[in-house]
C-alpha cells in the first residue's frame, strides 16, 4: 500500500507543524506492538490526577493504599481491563480480555502470522484509546480496504476515531489517518461516517488559507463524492412533502451532503443555491428540514449581498425558536465583514 505521505509531504508536513500547542488529544494511550509470533508487548501511557477536599490529607490509591503523599495532583497507574481480538482477512476471534497494570508487559495472546492483525478496547468499552505499531495499522486499514465488514460497526467508528485523535497528539504520522477514511466509499453506516466528519473539519479549520489546503479538500471530496452521489438529496413525494428514511439512513444522507458542500463539492453548491433561489422566488421554503442548515449556510457563503439580506429578513419574520437559531446561524456563514458587524449588536442581545 502506498503511503499517503509520500504522494501529499506538504500536506502532511502542513498537519505536523500544525499540532504544535493543541492540547492532548489522546491523554490516555495503551499502545500494542507485536513481538515473537505469540507474543503481545503492551506500553501505557496514563495521565490520571487524583485531587482530594481541602479537608483530607492523605490521597489514597484505588486499592486503597497510601501513596504519594500530601496535596493537589497525585498521579496513580490504573489496572486496565483491556478486550483484544485477533484477525485476519476472513475471521475475527471471539474478544479475550486482559489486564495491563503496568507500564509495559508482555502478554501472550496465541499464534500470530504476517496477515494477522489485533483489535483492541472491543466496541470501546474502555475510556482510553488503543494504538497499535504500524504494521497493525496498516493490516488494518487493508482489512477495512479490502473487506470492512469483519470489523463491526463501532469498531469502525472507534478506529477512525482513535487514529485521528493519535495523530492529532503526535503518536502518529498524519498519513495514517488520511490512509483509513480510503475506505469511506465502501462504508454503509452512520458511525463511521460520523466518527470521520468530525474529524475532517477539526484539520479543515486546521489547514484553511494554508497552500496546501486545495490537496486536502481534494482528497477528502475524492473519498466522500462516491457516496454523495449514490444517497442523493432528500426526495419529496407527488403531495410535496418530504419522504423519511430510517434514522440512521437520514442521518448518514445528512452528513455526506455537509461534507460535500463543506469541502466545495460544486453539484452540493449548485443544489444549496438552486434551493435557495426557489425559497427567494416563491417564498416557499421547499427546502428539507433536516438539510436547511446546510443550505442556508452554503447558500450566503456562495450567493451575493442580497441572500444575507433575505436571511436577515426571515430570521426576524420567524416565529419558530428552532428556526430562527438556524437563521442566525446560517447569517455567521458570509465573509462579508460589514454584514458580520451590521449583525453583531444582535447576537449581544439574542436570548438564542
Amino acid at each position: 500500500m502506498t503511503l499517503l505521505i509520500a504522494s501529499y509531504p506538504r500536506l502532511c508536513n502542513e498537519l505536523n507543524k500544525g499540532e504544535e500547542g493543541l492540547p492532548a488529544a489522546a491523554s490516555n494511550v495503551l499502545t500494542m506492538t507485536c513481538g515473537s509470533f505469540d507474543r503481545l508487548l503492551f506500553s501505557s501511557f496514563q495521565s490520571r490526577v487524583v485531587t482530594h477536599s481541602p479537608a483530607a490529607s492523605i490521597a489514597q490509591e484505588p486499592g486503597g493504599g497510601e501513596e504519594g503523599g500530601r496535596g493537589w495532583g497525585v498521579s496513580f497507574q490504573w489496572h486496565i481491563p483491556l478486550t483484544l481480538a485477533v484477525g485476519n482477512s476472513t475471521h475475527l476471534s471471539p474478544e479475550a480480555i486482559i489486564w495491563v497494570s503496568n507500564k509495559t508487559e508482555t502478554h501472550k495472546v496465541g499464534p500470530m502470522d504476517d496477515e494477522t492483525w489485533l483489535l483492541g478496547n472491543i466496541n470501546q468499552m474502555g475510556y482510553f484509546r488503543v494504538n497499535y505499531d504500524l504494521h497493525n495499522w496498516r493490516l488494518l486499514i487493508e482489512q477495512l480496504m479490502n473487506n470492512h465488514a469483519i470489523i463491526s460497526i463501532g469498531n469502525r467508528a472507534g478506529l477512525i476515531d482513535d487514529v485521528f485523535n493519535l495523530a492529532r497528539a503526535g503518536f502518529l504520522p498524519q498519513n495514517v489517518p488520511l490512509q483509513i477514511i480510503g475506505y469511506l466509499p465502501q462504508e454503509k453506516e452512520f458511525l463511521p461516517w460520523h466518527a470521520a466528519s468530525r474529524a475532517l473539519y477539526q484539520l479543515d479549520k486546521l489547514l484553511d488559507r494554508t497552500e496546501d489546503y486545495s490537496l486536502f479538500s481534494d482528497y477528502v471530496l475524492k473519498q466522500v463524492a462516491p457516496k454523495y452521489h449514490k444517497l442523493g438529496w432528500p426526495t419529496t413525494s407527488p403531495d410535496g412533502s418530504f419522504m423519511q428514511a430510517a434514522y440512521q439512513a437520514e442521518e448518514l444522507q445528512r452528513e455526506v451532503i455537509m461534507l460535500a458542500c463543506s469541502f466545495g463539492n460544486k453539484h452540493c453548491h449548485r443544489q444549496a443555491v438552486s434551493l435557495i433561489s426557489d425559497w427567494i422566488s416563491s417564498n416557499k421554503n421547499r427546502i428539507p428540514p433536516n438539510v436547511r442548515d446546510i443550505v442556508y449556510c452554503t447558500g450566503v457563503s456562495l450567493m451575493d449581498e442580497d441572500v444575507w439580506e433575505f436571511i436577515w429578513m426571515k430570521f426576524h419574520s420567524s416565529t419558530a425558536i428552532s428556526e430562527k437559531k438556524v437563521l442566525l446561524e446560517a447569517l455567521t456563514c458570509s465573509d462579508n465583514s460589514f454584514l458580520l458587524n451590521r449583525q453583531g449588536p444582535h447576537l449581544l442581545k439574542s436570548p438564542l
